[in-house]
């Protein structure tokens, strides 16, 4: 074998330096589901919502429990601040009873209704996705 100057600087394969590096951890799959699920509601009225809670449900950086709280926690206030409104939509002094055709249906929703819970659905998402991505990042693995 020869040893000069052509020789000196040829690669030579090892077993060390075949493996790659293994790729660092990203906190992208930790950050998107709880951003989407805090800001899509705000952004997009109720789909947004729905999209941020299939993207929590899929993932398994949370627990079964946390996931059920932080979706039904949401829902609960919205159900509860329908049923607020819808009460004291019903039971308004001062209104007269003027027949039939004036009566307003308490149980079907007005607009204030829809818009007061669209804000109560989104202002409540928001804060569960804000602690959903708190429990993400303060967790050590970055495992998905």
């Amino acid at each position: 074998m020869r040893n000069g100057p052509d020789t000196a600087h040829v690669p030579t394969l090892s077993t060390d330096s075949a493996r790659s590096p293994a790729p660092a951890p990203t906190l992208l799959p930790a950050i998107i589901p709880p951003l989407v699920y805090a800001f899509g509601s705000v952004f997009v009225p109720y789909l947004g919502w729905l999209a941020g809670v299939v993207l929590i449900a899929t993932s398994r950086r949370w627990s079964r429990t946390v996931k059920l709280v932080s979706t039904l926690a949401p829902l609960v206030a919205t159900v509860v601040y329908l049923a607020v409104t819808t009460v004291s939509h019903s039971y308004s002094p001062g209104e007269q009873f003027d027949g039939p055709s004036a009566s307003v249906n308490p149980f079907l929703p007005q607009v204030i209704d829809l818009f007061g819970s669209y804000v109560v659905l989104a202002a409540s998402s928001f804060i569960a996705g804000i602690v959903l991505l708190a429990i993400a990042l303060r967790r050590g693995d970055h495992a998905e």
